[in-house]
């Protein structure tokens, strides 16, 4: 079984990287998919403490979180 083509190279995701980075926006991630691929900017999404803290601060439960 054969690989189907790629719609995209790793330059291609160096060189979107890098134009966003020169216009000044900060990227927080890069999603893949089928169709190709998308930058993500803004804050960082990885503030995995951050999250942890909001997720406190909110105390939201649901159903399945008490049994």
């Amino acid at each position: 079984m054969s690989r189907a083509p790629s719609t995209f190279r790793e330059g291609d995701v160096k060189r979107a990287v890098r134009a966003i980075e020169a216009a000044g926006q900060s990227v927080s991630g890069v999603r893949f998919g089928k169709d190709g691929f998308t930058v993500l900017t803004g804050p960082a999404v990885n503030n995995s403490e951050k999250a942890m803290n909001e997720m406190d601060e909110t105390n939201n439960t649901n159903e399945w979180d008490e049994k």
